[in-house]
């Protein structure tokens, strides 16, 4: 398990990039071809020139844990043919390639990415481990992994330019992950063109990570072995090697090592794994939910089709998002898609036809060309997880909208949890077009979930949203609720309210107290001062709440002693408790001891809280409150306009906010957060 405390640097990092990580060498030579040799007997220079199956020739081999083959001449007697795999005929050591690479053809802009070499059955863990601790990648809230053609790549316009910006803008409004082949060539390339025009110049907000063949680099012998070091790269290929060069616009490499040189495909099982593992991670600390994967594909090959066999067919499936118009394995979903949307049944003398256009497309015979025929229709036993995206129609939405729909309608999603992944990736336009819907029936508790979660995670949108759904403060806010809010970290605010309690209290918080709403009146009346009191230090507000804290801490345990025990239905509703008038109502005028400014409020709270449940009929004036505490001024603005007696809460907001600052600066806290306490009140 990920551990988000850990840190590396210097000598410690680099020994646990080396004990986790390995690189893998080829130590028993084992020849690629079994013709006779020309030569009898066979001279030195042409021993020497034989490749073995892991693509070296016989000098490039280490022999540090085997002797070498003494001669290639077959034995007398039957030879028994061995065959060449990683797990028997390589061997594993620490790796010696991970640092920084400096791409230097980058003119325009300064380019620098990550690397690691790692060997191809890796743990999933410790590499996702390595790019959330060691490389500082912001955690996915998304993963989308761009499968496609490798090489000779040509998009048309109209597709490369609702590619580029499409992929972009879903993954960088929703915090995405984007996974491509890291390569210089074909649909890698495509992708770094886009994140050249559309992307951020910030490293920290690049998370374009490429999964590699270390053996399919050019020069990676010269150009990046090294520990921890600061490698300059160019990217400009050599047309006649068989080996690519790294694009200069990802921002991270992972270099999948199984022993081999020039030989791609190694890195698909590994990025795979990868993949699911990500899936399992949460998409927020809030939320129980896994991390999303989309597939996206543009042209592409036989091995495209195998891809997205695999992805749709996984459970839960992965939604594949298909480009028609980019060719080859593209155009071939998407025809079928639609020949077979009625009766999913392609008529005969189209079936024909479709396996001549599979036979040119990938070049293949008669014989291949059925056999892909049947794994494209086997994919469309899964059409629902499949979404055909035409850039020539007029009537489609955006690419990054169309996107992130297919993710809603690929998946076996709740509307709750598909409202939950709305909410992560903060676009309020796809739940209000396509979960928030009319007809669709929502369970209260959903929508107050949603709701509390939008509080916490500041998601000023989300709240106005589902206020606009029909979302109450009144029904919504509860004590264990507002309390919730006031105890979420936000960033220095968070140490800025205990310290504020401690000075209120005169007295040192132990490490993890709870505040309270009774701390919270008290520190509301000591940041207004004169004669205010609030609401939630007076005496039938304590009372009411300490019987509300017996009552749940007895739930608690009648619950832990008793859990085959039904529970009782409460079928009456609570009593109503009076409502209080609309003025700011965390701050009354002091009245003498004795005297309740509002007749027959005891009474009320008593009986409300002889009910087992504290009914206290809070509103957007309490979230106003939190939201000047927490330091969320876009909050605060947008909470102070949905309350009455505006100019009263105002004053009331900038008395706090003034308060603060002063508290702040007067405690020698950072200096920034002063100015800015100061410039809210503004």
């Amino acid at each position: 398990m990920f551990n988000d405390a850990m840190g590396f640097t210097g000598k410690t990092r680099r020994s646990w990039i080396e004990e986790s990580f390995s690189k893998r060498d080829c130590v028993h030579f084992i020849p690629s071809t079994r013709e006779p040799h020309r030569c009898v007997p066979v001279c030195h220079v042409c021993q020497n020139l034989i490749r073995c199956c892991c693509g070296r020739l016989i000098g490039e081999h280490s022999w540090q844990y085997s002797c070498p083959r003494i001669s290639l001449v077959p034995g007398p007697g039957p030879e028994v043919e061995e065959h060449w795999s990683t797990e028997c005929h390589t061997i594993a050591s620490p790796t010696d390639s991970y640092g920084t690479i400096d791409f230097q053809d980058s003119a325009a802009r300064v380019c620098r990415a990550k690397y690691v070499r790692v060997s191809v059955d890796s743990r999933a863990d410790d590499v996702l481990q390595l790019m959330l601790s060691e490389w500082q990648m912001d955690r996915p809230k998304l993963l989308i992994s761009v499968q496609g053609g490798s090489e000779n790549l040509i998009l048309p316009p109209k597709v490369s330019r609702a590619f580029s910006k499409g992929l972009l803008t879903a993954a960088l409004s929703t915090g995405a992950w984007i996974l491509t082949d890291g390569i210089n060539t074909g649909v890698s390339k495509y992708v770094g063109e886009a994140q050249k025009k559309f992307g951020s110049h910030n490293l920290r907000k690049r998370n374009t990570v490429g999964v590699t063949p270390w053996g399919m680099i050019n020069n990676n012998n010269n150009d990046l072995i090294g520990r921890d070091v600061y490698r300059p790269y160019q990217s400009l290929g050599n047309p006649l090697s068989k080996r690519d060069c790294l694009n200069n616009f990802h921002s991270h490499f992972l270099l999948v090592d199984d022993g081999t040189i020039g030989k791609y495909g190694c890195q698909h099982g590994f990025r795979r794994r990868l993949e699911k593992h990500i899936q399992q991670q949460r998409i927020h600390p809030r939320m129980n939910q896994g991390v999303p994967v989309v597939c996206v594909v543009v042209e592409g090959g036989p091995a495209v089709v195998t891809t997205v066999l695999d992805y749709v067919s996984s459970n839960p499936p992965v939604p594949v998002f298909v480009f028609e118009g980019s060719g080859k394995a593209a155009d071939l979903l998407a025809f079928l898609h639609k020949q077979t949307a009625m009766d999913r049944q392609l008529d005969a003398d189209l079936q024909e036809d479709f396996l001549d256009k599979i036979g040119k497309e990938f070049g293949v015979d008669s014989k291949e060309a059925s056999d892909i025929f049947y794994l494209l229709l086997n994919c469309m036993d899964y059409r629902l997880s499949i979404t055909i995206f035409d850039s020539e129609s007029k009537d489609q939405q955006t690419t990054d909208s169309a996107i992130l729909t297919s993710i809603l309608k690929g998946t076996n999603a709740s509307p709750a949890e598909q409202l939950g992944m709305a909410l992560a990736w903060d676009r309020p336009d796809i739940a209000k077009d396509k979960i928030l819907v009319y007809g669709q029936y929502w369970q209260r508790d959903s929508l107050e979930q949603s709701m509390l979660d939008a509080l916490v995670m500041d998601r000023v949108a989300f709240v106005q949203l589902l206020i606009d759904n029909g979302m109450t403060m009144s029904r919504f806010l509860t004590v264990e609720r507002l309390e919730e809010l006031f105890n979420t970290p936000q960033a220095s605010s968070d140490c800025f309210l205990h310290h504020l309690v401690a000075d209120v209290k005169q007295s040192s918080m132990p490490r993890g107290y709870r505040l309270t709403l009774v701390d919270m009146g008290l520190v509301i009346e000591y940041l207004i001062g004169g004669a205010y009191r609030s609401i939630y230090t007076r005496k039938s507000f304590r009372a009411a709440y300490n019987l509300l804290k017996i009552q749940n801490k007895e739930k608690a345990r009648s619950s832990a002693c008793f859990l085959s025990k039904p529970r009782r239905v409460l079928t009456s509703n609570p009593p109503r408790v009076p409502q209080r008038p609309h003025f700011f109502r965390t701050a009354q005028p002091y009245k003498c001891k004795g005297t309740d400014p509002y007749p027959g409020n005891q009474e009320a709270m008593a009986s409300a809280a002889a009910d087992v449940t504290l009914l206290v009929h809070f509103n957007f004036n309490d979230l106003f409150v939190w939201a000047v505490l927490q330091r969320r001024q876009q909050m605060a603005l947008f909470l102070w306009q949905h309350g009455e007696e505006a100019l009263a809460r105002a004053t009331v907001a900038c008395k706090m906010y003034r308060s603060m600052a002063s508290e702040a600066r007067q405690s020698s806290m950072h200096e920034t957060l002063a100015d800015q306490l100061k410039a809210c009140s503004l």
